[in-house]
Parts: structure tokens; sequence; C-alpha cells
């Protein structure tokens, strides 16, 4: 008996590289299925990595707070659903506003992919800054927008 799978190219330009993803149909279907279990909870003590399937869960919870470290203008063509722009460059040059970002017990950076590492350094100046744990999601909008997630 054979079995198939089924695949979801994934292409990313950045300049003049190109990154192809090969995602399994089904890893993506278990994902999604992830997602719809018990509300998953950050330890506050360490900051973490998030999965597909556990940012899929997060973003349905109210209390999450999901900060896109992208440019406005990158921030504008698309974000994930209920995102809020805070660009690390803004972040760099005045960290006050770190102080600002909404209250919640769940706290998520993201920016392009997992090349990107302005995620990364937003987390770290958000840990130093205000003392919060900030989680970091990867993924970043290139696997979320490639995925057909909820986004605006």
């Amino acid at each position: 008996m054979k079995f198939r799978r089924s695949f979801l190219l994934v292409t990313q330009v950045v300049g003049c590289a190109v990154t192809i993803y090969v995602v399994a149909a089904d890893e993506i279907a278990a994902a999604a299925r992830a997602a719809t279990a018990s509300p998953v909870q950050l330890d506050p003590l360490k900051p973490q990595v998030l999965t597909l399937a556990e940012m899929m869960l997060l973003t349905r919870q109210p209390a999450s707070v999901i900060v896109d470290a992208r440019p406005p203008g990158v921030f504008a063509r698309g974000h994930i659903a209920g995102a809020i722009n805070l660009p690390l460059e803004a972040a760099l040059i005045e960290p006050d506003t770190l102080l600002r970002l909404p209250a919640g017990p769940n706290l998520i950076v993201y920016c392009d992919s997992s090349g990107c590492l302005a995620s990364a350094r937003m987390a770290r100046m958000i840990k130093e800054t205000t003392g919060r744990n900030a989680s970091v999601y990867p993924g970043g909008w290139t696997e979320w927008n490639a995925l057909g997630l909820p986004h605006e």
C-alpha cells in the first residue's frame, strides 16, 4: 500500500535571495488540531520560542498582546490579526515606548521569518526595559501568511 503526502511550497524573496520552504499538509492540519486544545500557559520565568500550534492558540486568547516588529510600511501591507506595530527601529530610538505596551499575560513578538532577528532582539529589549517576558514566534509573517491564517 502506498501512502501519499501533500506538501505546500512556500517561497520567500529577500533582495536577491530566494528561500523555499516545504511544509507537509498533514503537519499543518496537526498544528491546527493542536491549536484547538486547551489554552497555552506561558512560563513567566523564561522567554519561550513558540511553535505554530502555540501561536495559533494564543492568537485566539483575548489577553494575548501580539507585537509586529517590522517597519510600518510592511505592517500596513499585512499582519497577523490583532497585532500592534512597534518597529524595532522605533524601540531602539525610544526604548520607553516598550513601557506603553498593553498589559496581558501573553506578550508575543514576531517579524518576517526565522531569518529575521528583530523579534528576538525586541523580546530581549522588552525584558530589559519592562521586566516582562516576551515570547517569540520565529515563523513570523511569512509562515503565517503562507498558511492563510487570520490576518489583516
